[in-house]
């Protein structure tokens, strides 16, 4: 006869041996390899991060001067006049900022419209940019210009400032 026959439910429940749970499985890698890819994965990342940041801070300038291109347009449909030339004051500082002082601070006229022309690279192909680029150009000495050119101007100036290579 069997040691157990004969006894009830509960009896035979308490002579149960628990559940032995194993230890828990570690997640952390266990080879070397895996630490040299971690490390090498934050790097890349903190160089990323980095070099956005770095990005971010150097088009401090074309934000604000496309800011300030958005209030002259705002000023010039509110028909406020002398719009033109500080429109082309807008380029002149943006340039300023973008490239060498003295590659910049001395070009006027014809000259600095081709400034402007080779600093969008192909695009400055265009006919309505090239236009603009020569309006920028002779601004500072017509305060006063029509609809039509000041449209031009804006359009130039915008995309200059948002595309030109430093």
């Amino acid at each position: 006869m069997n040691e157990l026959e004969g006894l009830h439910l509960t009896q035979l429940m308490d002579r149960m041996v628990g559940l032995v749970i194993p230890e828990p499985v570690s997640y952390a890698p266990q080879t070397p390899g895996w630490a040299i890819v971690a490390v090498f994965a934050v790097a890349v990342v903190a160089i990323f991060v980095l070099h956005a940041a770095r990005v971010y801070r150097s088009n401090a300038y074309r934000r604000s001067a496309l800011r300030e291109l958005a209030a002259a347009e705002a000023r010039w449909r509110a028909g406020e006049l002398g719009v033109a030339g500080d429109i082309a004051e807008i380029v002149r500082r943006s340039a300023l900022s973008a490239y060498r002082r003295r590659d910049v601070a001395g070009l006027f006229g014809a000259s600095w419209a081709e400034f402007l022309a080779a600093g969008v690279g192909p695009a400055h192909g265009d006919a309505d940019v090239t236009a603009g680029f020569a309006l920028l150009a002779g601004a500072a000495y017509r305060p006063h210009v029509g609809d039509d050119q000041l449209r031009l101007m804006l359009d130039a100036a915008r995309h200059w400032v948002g595309s030109h290579r430093a």
